[in-house]
């Protein structure tokens, strides 16, 4: 898979028939392991409503986000204790690493993985009733950088109206891991090590989008 320095999501489009979702899909891209294709989300609920009597009350909605320093981790997680309490529990991917975070001025925004994040919440705003959760009781919550995501989500008018409460577990926006300044020099660093001209944006754009996921993210993790 190429172009890792990719457009902001976009939501899936409808499909007919049925698709198999039993299984978590891929981890996003990170040392050894995860793929390009890899923006999922799991759901977990104890009921549907096609299988209640029509009078069964829309369950509260907690979205997880996973920690890992915005370098590792995935939504597969369990969510048994949850469940058991009458709890919707969604949990997500994003983009982590270069692919998630790398910016290029005026060429590449930068922030893909907590605009991966966004969509995700607007998909659950739009489907979370199909799965007897209600929409307008939406939490999310975090530990490590999914707590700092939080509190993006609470500072980002891009997360407006879809969540209600918040919970951030073991990180924050303030910790000094969880920004980083939007300068050249990254980019440029990548890009030499890939081989690339670094003297002109698009052209390092261009040079950084042919090199496969793979490599780039070998090559970032062990540099």
């Amino acid at each position: 898979m190429k172009t890792f320095l990719v457009q902001p999501p976009q939501a899936v489009e409808p499909w007919n028939g049925t698709r198999d979702a039993i299984r978590a899909g891929s981890s996003c891209s990170q040392t050894g392991i995860g793929e390009e294709d890899c923006l999922f989300l799991n759901v977990n609920t104890p009921q549907l409503p096609e299988t209640t009597d029509g009078n069964a009350k829309s369950l509260p909605v907690m979205v997880w986000i996973h920690g890992g320093g915005f370098t590792g981790g995935s939504g597969n997680v369990g969510a048994d204790y949850l469940i058991d309490e009458g709890v919707v529990v969604v949990s997500i991917n994003y983009r982590l690493g270069v692919m998630g975070f790398l910016g290029v001025e005026g060429q590449v925004a930068g922030n893909a993985g907590l605009k991966d994040q966004v969509e995700a919440l607007h998909w659950v705003q739009r489907n979370i009733a199909r799965f007897g959760g209600d929409p307008d009781q939406v939490t999310i919550f975090g530990e490590s950088a999914g707590g700092a995501s939080v509190h993006y989500h609470l500072l980002s008018p891009l997360s407006t109206g879809l969540f209600h409460a918040a919970i951030s577990q073991s990180g924050s926006a303030l910790d000094p891991w969880a920004y980083m300044d939007p300068t050249p020099i990254r980019a440029q660093r990548l890009g030499s090590m890939l081989g690339c001209t670094i003297d002109n944006n698009q052209a390092l754009v261009e040079c950084l989008r042919s090199a496969t996921v793979q490599r780039t993210s070998w090559t970032t993790n062990t540099a």
